[in-house]
């Protein structure tokens, strides 16, 4: 699956291929760069996710 991430000013959005294993979503600048390690990770048992319309 793929999200968009905030990167910075000057990149802005970002598409990043994310997965989720277990309690925490990892993510990566794509699926054809998971052998190289995720970029980070977000733990999610106390995460409130807020899903928006576009």
């Amino acid at each position: 699956m793929e999200i968009d991430k905030w990167t910075n000013y000057l990149h802005g959005w970002q598409d990043r291929f994310v997965v989720l294993r277990g309690q925490a979503l990892s993510y990566y600048k794509s699926e054809g760069e998971i052998h190289i390690g995720c970029r980070g990770s977000i733990a999610l048992q106390r995460a409130f996710i807020t899903v928006r319309s576009t």
